[in-house]
């Protein structure tokens, strides 16, 4: 029985079923029918690019967010747990101030994981805060929530900041620090400064304060400090404190000087007090110019094709030898021979009274030989130290000595292969300084034998002279022109005078004085009103009083008018005073019309009147017939002691208000 394909419901004959050629037709055409419809489908499918993607597009979705980090609507997810702690998942969540270790905030929390160890949080707040947090472990520990800052904060920050006077600097600040030390004198930490590539003081030249050690180069002692100040480029100075506290200084000019070494309080002291005084300085050739003895008054050569030491001279050497031997620095002098029994050296000649002078003072004397006897008196010791080795026949030999006048003697040596140091001590000053003032020494190798060269190195010499002498004694008191020791007349003069003071002179400025010959001003009189000096007098003057104007400072002499005084009494009350009689003009000459009052009532003199207003009878004049009395008659007579009337007589006047009569009654006048 025939069966159908199960796509198409094709028949299948079976092994019984004929071949049928319309029916193999039908079915030919119904296939192709079918599979035409399907074929057409699929194009159409295949085409329609709304329901395929692109490559490019997979390749783009591939590559996109294929982890959900959001909800499926694009909110925030919920937490699975209710502790933050276990939101480890990356995405974005809606957390509550409930959920435990939300820093009691509400909002939206960002979660982000690097690997499976880092997570991070990062929480907005409702309130508009930020905050995150980080777990480096999976989130088993966590760091503390940490406020992030806002634009807001930030500014007032920033404000807060600005406003900060201590924070921030001044412009007269910064000009000020500005204008001050900013190159570094000393290592940050304030120590002096090191530079183990520098140890060399000939090659500090920069400003600074530098530690000098043991190993330090061209320093006149063994370790201590050193500063240097630079004025520029080629004028420089440095000042050397030893370790024994000894100071020395020196200046570089295109060239070093060689070093000076300064007296201290204590030398000083030993001057002024007549005591000893006992010094150390150094004569080497630092600073030294060939062919001239202004810089540097020592010298040295070499001796070539010599079979013996050679006797001093005043030969001198190159520029080059003079540079080697300024320093220990390896840069070694070299003088070879390989002549048979040629001896190979390097003379030395030392100026022992140009180096005193130019360390201490001129040495009293005026010729060179009082001066170099005043040396062998006060010389105590001369010190020939000498860096070198040498070598000849026999091996590494450098040998040295020094001239005592006649002969070289009292020698020493090494037997280095390198620059050592050799030294040459002595207190026979007498035999080491010679009559032109000079100490001479030599280095050299032993001969050579013709075919193994005698060969002396020398790397550096000095002369540690030291001065042990009463120097009070030979200096006079000091004048005007001529430096000395102090007078005791000038130090009692000095003790009188102040401390700081200065010489003070009277000047022709007025309010000046001259401080040591210079004008100061010492006062000013002040200017403006009230302040003006009380003008001349002058002969027109005289009995005047000193008048203010209407102006500032106008002054007059004038007199004072009545008019001018203000609230005048009107009366006058008389006060008790007396007053000689020459002192009232014109009372003498009064006084001298009127009756002195010592002749009222008194013999000679004139009658006073009595309480009753008339002459006491006491003072009436007698007459000669004293028993007769006067009787005034009516008609005007009166009567003499004869009672014989006489002729009307004006003997008295009665006086009755203001009218004056003549006496017409017959009265008692009186007992004459």
């Amino acid at each position: 029985m025939a069966t159908n394909t199960p796509n198409f419901l094709l028949p299948k004959p079976d092994a019984n079923d004929n071949f049928n050629r319309i029916a193999y037709n039908a079915l030919i055409d119904a296939i192709d029918s079918k599979v035409g419809a399907k074929t057409n489908a699929a194009d159409t499918h295949m085409a329609d690019l709304i329901k395929h993607i692109t490559s490019l597009e997979r390749d783009k979705w591939n590559a996109a967010q294929l982890f959900a980090l959001t909800s499926s609507v694009g909110s925030g997810k919920t937490p699975t747990s209710n502790d933050l702690n276990a939101t480890i998942t990356a995405g974005f969540y809606n957390v509550q101030a409930s959920n435990l270790n939300s820093n009691s905030s509400s909002g939206t929390m960002f979660v982000s994981t690097r690997g499976s160890s880092g997570i991070s949080q990062i929480l907005h707040t409702t309130a508009n805060k930020l905050f995150t947090r980080f777990s480096g472990d999976g989130g088993t520990t966590w760091s503390t929530w940490l406020e992030q800052e806002s634009a807001t904060g930030a500014q007032a920050k920033v404000d807060a900041h600005a406003a900060d006077a201590v924070k921030h600097i001044t412009t007269p600040e910064r000009d000020k620090w500005n204008a001050g030390q900013l190159w570094k004198l000393t290592e940050s930490t304030g120590f002096s400064k090191y530079n183990a590539s520098q140890d060399d003081a000939d090659v500090l030249l920069n400003s600074g304060n530098y530690a000098c050690y043991s190993s330090t180069k061209n320093v006149p002692e063994s370790g201590g400090h050193l500063y240097v100040i630079q004025r520029d480029g080629s004028q420089v100075a440095q000042t050397f404190i030893g370790i024994t506290s000894n100071i020395y200084i020196r200046t570089y000019s295109a060239t070093w000087k060689q070093w000076r070494k300064l007296t201290d309080n204590n030398t000083l002291g030993n001057v002024l007090f007549g005591n000893k005084l006992v010094d150390q300085s150094n004569a080497n050739f630092v600073g030294k110019v060939a062919g001239s003895s202004t810089e540097n008054p020592h010298r040295s050569s070499a001796v070539y094709g010599s079979t013996s030491l050679a006797t001093p001279s005043a030969a001198d050497t190159v520029q080059a030898v003079y540079d080697a031997l300024k320093s220990i620095d390896l840069s070694r002098v070299v003088v070879s021979n390989t002549g048979s029994g040629h001896v190979s050296q390097q003379l030395f000649s030392f100026n022992i009274v140009e180096h005193i002078q130019r360390t201490y003072g001129n040495i009293p004397g005026v010729t060179t030989a009082e001066k170099v006897t005043w040396l062998r008196n006060n010389l105590s010791k001369l010190t020939f130290n000498w860096w070198g080795f040498g070598s000849s026949v026999g091996g590494n030999k450098a040998n040295i000595s020094f001239w005592n006048g006649s002969s070289w003697t009292y020698w020493t040596s090494n037997s280095a292969n390198t620059p050592s140091k050799s030294s040459i001590i002595s207190t026979g000053i007498a035999s080491l300084v010679q009559t032109d003032g000079f100490a001479y020494f030599v280095a050299y190798a032993d001969a050579s034998d013709g075919t193994t060269a005698s060969v002396i190195n020398t790397d550096y010499a000095e002369l540690v002279v030291e001065l042990s002498t009463d120097i009070k004694s030979g200096l006079a008191n000091a004048t005007t022109s001529t430096a000395g020791l102090q007078s005791g007349a000038d130090k009692a003069k000095l003790d009188g005078i102040s401390t700081g003071a200065n010489k003070t002179t009277s000047s022709g400025t007025n309010g000046n004085v001259l401080v040591d010959n210079a004008q100061v001003q010492v006062y000013a009189h002040p200017t403006g009103d009230g302040n003006s000096h009380v003008p001349a007098t002058g002969t027109t003057n005289g009995g005047k009083v000193l008048k203010a104007g209407g102006t500032a400072n106008a002054l007059s002499w004038a007199f004072v008018d009545w008019s001018e005084i203000l609230n005048k009494p009107s009366t006058f009350l008389p006060s008790a005073h007396t007053h000689a009689i020459a002192d009232v003009t014109g009372l003498s000459a009064a006084l001298s019309g009127k009756l002195d009052t010592s002749q009222r009532g008194a013999v000679n003199g004139v009658a006073s009147l009595g309480s009753d207003g008339k002459v006491p009878t006491s003072q009436l004049p007698t007459i000669a017939n004293a028993a007769a009395d006067i009787t005034i008659a009516d008609a005007g007579n009166y009567f003499d002691g004869a009672n014989v009337e006489t002729g009307m007589q004006e003997i008295g006047r009665v006086l009755a208000g203001a009218r004056t009569s003549l006496v017409t009654s017959a009265q008692q006048l009186g007992v004459i």
